[in-house]
């Protein structure tokens, strides 16, 4: 009922005209909504639904647009991977050149078996970030599923080259040498792309 309040009176804020009071609309919108979304999760037993945190870690709009890769992001958490694609979609209409975006994509399209997509996905963000880890490594399992183990070693390779000390990158670094050896190939050694 407040946040029914709280629309009601944002209205009237807004019906006085000016670019300031559009503006205190809006934000007694997003407030009210957003107090109306938290409580209808609670109600359900949820927390507040994703799709209203679209804006940035501060709760400012992102120059007018929504984050939608951060929406994107906490959508493919709770594997509403054709939702979270739209987002990134959409991210992607921002920031066409994001291979962060990119990544994202590719690991959604894994999840839902659409393994070309998902190459081309990764492909993409490496001619963006040649040298980014992730792209590597995923590419290189999506490459050894279809068969193409010459390719997928150099990009285990590159991987191992580019991946960072930090827990993430660590965790997959022992996969990859495990992966390359049953491939007969040893760390270090040239592979041809």
């Amino acid at each position: 009922m407040i946040a029914v309040r709280g629309l009601v009176s944002a209205t009237k804020v807004c019906s006085s005209g000016g670019l300031r009071s559009t503006l205190a609309f809006l934000h007694k919108v997003r407030a009210s909504l957003s107090s109306l979304v938290t409580s209808f999760g609670s109600v359900l037993g949820g927390g507040s639904m994703v799709w209203w945190k679209i804006w940035d870690k501060n709760g400012e709009g992102n120059g007018g647009y929504p984050d939608y890769y951060e929406e994107g992001v906490e959508l493919s958490r709770q594997e509403l991977y054709h939702d979270a694609l739209t987002s990134f979609r959409l991210a992607l209409k921002h920031r066409p050149q994001d291979p962060a975006t990119l990544e994202q994509m590719a690991v959604v399209y894994t999840h839902i078996s659409l393994y070309d997509d998902a190459v081309r996905s990764y492909n993409s963000a490496l001619e963006l970030r040649p040298e980014s880890p992730s792209a590597h490594y995923g590419l290189a399992f999506l490459l050894l599923k279809a068969g193409n183990d010459e390719e997928a070693a150099y990009h285990l390779q590159a991987f191992l080259e580019n991946a960072r000390s930090d827990r993430e990158d660590m965790k997959h670094v022992e996969h990859a040498r495990r992966t390359l050896r049953r491939l007969g190939v040893l760390e270090g050694e040239v592979v041809v792309h």
